[in-house]
């Protein structure tokens, strides 16, 4: 793919997004129901007055390069997101780093991503969902579901409670470590890639 060729040709490496994959923001785990991988972000976690727009634009290819070559083991074409919105601050309105997943997702992931799960969208959410919804297009919003006070019921419906953390109504108690997910992504090796800074329209994402 062209993008690829001119921005990241061997993919990125951990490395490459060491604080944003050491904030715990974002983790791959488990899969739905039927097989997709899932990827759950904590949107408290972000913080855009300290993060490197750079950094973070390469933890969202290389998570989402991540979770497709997992979709690709098992056999499926889609990957399903949990967003856990619950006491999102304003430092976590990053409209800049939203639109530039959603428009990676539309031009060089297309039809990657499943369902979308976004659990207590509070008043901070809406802000930035107001500000983000008329770039967003009309199939990609049909697989976005807004939760609340029922989201345990709903994503116990469709992701295996076994599998699913407690924070969601499952049953898994162990809590997320960082450091660990950082030190077996290092385990798998690889230096970091040099990235040349492709232009939007190379990489089909105008977030700047």
């Amino acid at each position: 793919l062209a993008w690829r060729q001119s921005y990241c040709p061997s993919g990125f490496k951990p490395a490459d997004c060491e604080n944003e994959i050491k904030s715990g923001k974002c983790h791959i785990q488990g899969s739905d129901l039927i097989g997709r991988p899932c990827f759950i972000v904590v949107a408290r976690l972000h913080d855009m007055s300290v993060r490197d727009l750079e950094e973070t634009k390469r933890f969202v290819i290389f998570n989402l390069d991540r979770v497709v070559s997992l979709c690709d083991a098992a056999g499926v074409e889609q990957f399903t997101g949990i967003f856990d919105l619950t006491g999102m601050p304003m430092a976590a309105c990053d409209q800049k780093v939203v639109l530039f997943l959603l428009r990676m997702l539309e031009k060089n992931y297309p039809e990657r991503l499943g369902d979308l799960w976004l659990v207590n969208p509070g008043w901070v959410f809406w802000i930035l969902w107001n500000c983000i919804s008329p770039f967003i297009p009309t199939k990609t919003k049909k697989k976005i579901h807004f939760l609340s006070s029922d989201y345990k019921e709903v994503l116990c419906a469709q992701f295996d409670p076994t599998k699913l953390h407690t924070d969601f109504g499952g049953s898994v108690t162990d809590v997320h470590d960082p450091q660990t997910d950082w030190d077996e992504l290092c385990a798998e090796g690889g230096e970091p890639e040099e990235a040349t800074g492709g232009t939007e329209e190379e990489l089909g994402a105008g977030a700047s």
